[in-house]
C-alpha cells in the first residue's frame, strides 16, 4: 500500500458522498438513537494488509476528543464498510459498532484500545483478493436512552479504551483494508444463435465464476457500480434489436443497474477492441459484477437475423471493468489501473465463439474461430492498454439517470 494509494482512497471517501451516506444509513440502523453532541473526535485507524478471507486481523485504533467538552452519555464507535466486519466478542459491541456508555473522554487526551482486547476486522471466506476496501471509522456521542435500542452481543468481557502512552494522534479515520491473494476465474460461454432469415432470435451472453473466490468487480469511483464488461463482435448478418419506446437508440436495458450499448448507434467510434482482444466491438454490456463461486449469469438479448447462411465470425469477450480503465481523471478520484490488482487467475477462457445458424440454409463460409487471446487479454488487464474513455463512462451514467427518470 503506497502513500499515493492511501491518499487516493481517502479522496474516494470524500467524493463518493452518496455511497457513503447509504452505508452510514445501514450502520445507523443498528444504533437508531445515536445523536451528535458537544464533543468532536480526531481518529487514527491503522491500515490492514494481507487480511486472509475467512480470517481476522487486529484493528488498531486511537483517538482524541478534540472538542471542548466530554460527552455526557458516553460514545459510540461505528465501522462503515460494504463487506468488512469490524467488531469483537464484547458485551458492549454489536454488528459493526461498539458503545461506551460510561466513558467520558476528556478533551485533549489520546486514548487507545489495549493490546490484549483488540477489535478485529474480518471478511467472508469466499471474498477475493488482493482487493483494497475502505473501512470508515466514525465516533459520535450517545444520546440519553440510546442503549435501550441497541442489539449487543451476549458476552462477558467489555471493550474499553485506556489512556495512550503516545499522546500524538494523526487524523486517519479511513482504514484501508487489503485482502490476501484469493483469485476467481470468469469463463465466457460459446453461443450459437439459431433462427429464420429475416426473423428475430435470442442471443445469450453467459459467463460463469469458476471460483474459488467470489467474483466481485471493483467499485467504479464515480458511480459506485460494479460490472463485468462483455464485449461482443457480432457475426455477419446479426444485429441487436431495438427495445422500442422509452429506451434511447443504441441502448439495451437489462435492469436498473446493468445495461448494454450498441455501436455505432450509441456512439462513434466504438470502444477500442484491442482491450478485449477482438477485431471490433459491436455491442458492449455493463453486466452484473458480483457472482458466487459456480454462479452463472445469462443475459438474453433480442437480435435480428439479416443473413441467409451460417456465419461463425463472431466472438464474446469478458473482462472485469477496472481492467478496461486506462485512467480515471483526477477530478474523478485520480485512480489508475495499476492501483487495481488483477484478481482473475485465468484469461484464456475469457473469450468465446459466437455463431449464427440460419434455419433451413446450407452452411456458408464464416471467418472461423478467432485465435486464442488469453495472453493479450492478460496484458491488457495488467498494463491497461487502450481505454473506455471517461467521457463514455460518464455518458453511460447520464444515460442511466435519464432512463430512470422516464
Amino acid at each position: 500500500m503506497t502513500p499515493s494509494r492511501v491518499d487516493r482512497q481517502r479522496r474516494l471517501l470524500r467524493a463518493a458522498i452518496a455511497v457513503l451516506a447509504a452505508f452510514a444509513a445501514v450502520a445507523m440502523a443498528a444504533a437508531p438513537a445515536q445523536a451528535q453532541g458537544a464533543a468532536a473526535y480526531t481518529i487514527e485507524a491503522e491500515d490492514v494488509t494481507g487480511l486472509v478471507p475467512g480470517g481476522t486481523a487486529p484493528a488498531t485504533l486511537k483517538f482524541v476528543n478534540s472538542g471542548t467538552a466530554a460527552p455526557e452519555h458516553g460514545i459510540i464507535v461505528q465501522f462503515v464498510s460494504e463487506y468488512l466486519v469490524t467488531t469483537g466478542d464484547y458485551a458492549n459491541c454489536g454488528y459493526k459498532y461498539c458503545v461506551f456508555p460510561d466513558f467520558a473522554p476528556e478533551p485533549g487526551v489520546v486514548y487507545e484500545l489495549p493490546a490484549d482486547t483488540p477489535l478485529t476486522v474480518s471478511v467472508d471466506a469466499d471474498f477475493p483478493g488482493p482487493m483494497p476496501m475502505l473501512n470508515i471509522v466514525r465516533f459520535a456521542d450517545l444520546e440519553a436512552g440510546a442503549m435501550d435500542a441497541l442489539d449487543l452481543n451476549d458476552a462477558e468481557t467489555e471493550l474499553a479504551f485506556q489512556v495512550s502512552e503516545d499522546q500524538d494522534v494523526e487524523e486517519h479515520a479511513t482504514m484501508v483494508v487489503t485482502t490476501a491473494e484469493h483469485p476467481y476465474d470468469i469463463e465466457a460461454h460459446d453461443e450459437t444463435v439459431t433462427g429464420d432469415a429475416g426473423g428475430q432470435a435470442v442471443m445469450h451472453l453467459d459467463y460463469t465464476n469458476l471460483g474459488p473466490a467470489d467474483a466481485i468487480a471493483y467499485e467504479h469511483p464515480t458511480n459506485a457500480e460494479r460490472h463485468f464488461m462483455i464485449a461482443v463482435q457480432l457475426p455477419d448478418g446479426l444485429k441487436v434489436a431495438s427495445q422500442g419506446p422509452g429506451v434511447p437508440p443504441g441502448v439495451w436495458d437489462i435492469d436498473y443497474d446493468n445495461y448494454c450499448e450498441s455501436f455505432p448507434e450509441y456512439q462513434d467510434p466504438a470502444p477500442d477492441p484491442a482491450i478485449y482482444g477482438l477485431e471490433r466491438v459491436d455491442f458492449l454490456c455493463f453486466a452484473p459484477g458480483i457472482l458466487d463461486p459456480g454462479e452463472t449469469v445469462s443475459l438474453a438479448i433480442d437480435v435480428v437475423i439479416a443473413a441467409d447462411a451460417v456465419t461463425n465470425d463472431g466472438a464474446i469477450s469478458i473482462l472485469e471493468q477496472a481492467q478496461t480503465w486506462e485512467e480515471v481523471p483526477y477530478e474523478n478520484i485520480g485512480q489508475t489501473l495499476p492501483e487495481y490488482p488483477v484478481i482473475e487467475q485465468e484469461f484464456a477462457n475469457n473469450t468465446a465463439d459466437l455463431r449464427l445458424e440460419v434455419t433451413g440454409t446450407a452452411p456458408g463460409t464464416g471467418g472461423g474461430k478467432l485465435p486464442e487471446t488469453g495472453g493479450s487479454l492478460a496484458a491488457a488487464g495488467l498494463a491497461g492498454a487502450g481505454a473506455i474513455t471517461a467521457g463514455a463512462v460518464l455518458l453511460a451514467l447520464l444515460r442511466r439517470r435519464t432512463l430512470r427518470n422516464l
